[in-house]
């Protein structure tokens, strides 16, 4: 499997974030291409940190490749909460739905896009 994903958001994600402005960052490989932010987004009536998956693209659609990136994200991200924007197939929206993510409403919005978020886990406590 290729890592090189992988390290760029590992990398991007070590870095302080930029006060007062999301910061960003194109993860490149020879199967994949995802654009990530840090954000805010107000989520369930509160302003959350989140990491964004603002646009993807597989070289080979289908592969398995997404998923596998997916697994990595959810396990590193450091942020409370994980976005993705503008889902625009309905096969890619049933993927978000089937692994737990929940459509996102923006009340300050009338476009028609749907994104999706879904809170990390809470795990690993120690209630000494």
């Amino acid at each position: 499997m290729p890592q090189i994903i992988e390290q760029q958001l590992q990398d991007f994600l070590s870095l302080p974030p930029k006060k007062y402005a999301s910061s960003n960052c194109w993860l490149v490989d020879n199967t994949f291409q995802l654009y990530v932010r840090r954000s805010h987004r107000l989520i369930e009536g509160e302003m959350m940190e989140t990491l964004d998956l603002a646009t993807m693209s597989a070289i080979e659609p289908g592969k398995g490749r997404f998923t596998e990136l997916l697994i990595f994200i959810e396990r590193i991200n450091p942020y409370n909460y994980l976005y993705v924007e503008n889902v625009m197939t309905e096969r890619f929206q049933k993927f978000f739905e089937r692994n737990g993510f929940v459509q996102y409403c923006d009340s300050m919005s009338d476009i028609p896009v749907k994104c999706y978020y879904k809170k990390r886990p809470i795990t690993g406590l120690d209630l000494r």
